[in-house]
C-alpha cells in the first residue's frame, strides 16, 4: 500500500516538474496535500487546546480551594486575582501560539 502512495507521488511529482509553461494549479494543490498529510489513512488528533484547558481548570481548582478554606481577606483576595489573570494569561498565550506559530500544526497525535 505504501508503494501505491509513494508511486503516486512520484508520479505528481514528475508531472508537476515537467518542463511547461504553467503549471496546473490543481495539480500544485493536490501535491502539496499529498506531501503535507502523506497517508491519508492515518488518524490524526489535534491538541492545541489541551495546555489551556489544563491551566484553566487547575486555576478554577486552586481558587476553588483557596475560596474555602482562606477566611475572606486580602491573602484570599490576591488569591482569586492571581487565578483570574493566571486564566486570561493562559487564554492570550494560547491565542498567540494559534495564530503566529501553527499550533495546530505543530500539537498533533498521530494514531
Amino acid at each position: 500500500m505504501k508503494d501505491i502512495d509513494k508511486e503516486s507521488i512520484d508520479f505528481l511529482l514528475e508531472k508537476s516538474l515537467a518542463s511547461y509553461d504553467k503549471v496546473d494549479e490543481k495539480l500544485n494543490q493536490e501535491l502539496k496535500k499529498k506531501l503535507r498529510y502523506g497517508n491519508s489513512k492515518e488518524k490524526t488528533i489535534s491538541i492545541w487546546w489541551l495546555p489551556m484547558v489544563i491551566s484553566i481548570f487547575i486555576t478554577i481548582a486552586v481558587s476553588t480551594i483557596a475560596f474555602i478554606y482562606i477566611p475572606y481577606g486580602t491573602l484570599q483576595v490576591m488569591i482569586m486575582v492571581f487565578g483570574l489573570l493566571t486564566m486570561i494569561f493562559s487564554i492570550v498565550l494560547t491565542a498567540i501560539g494559534v495564530k503566529y506559530f501553527e499550533l495546530k500544526k505543530g500539537a498533533v497525535i498521530c494514531l
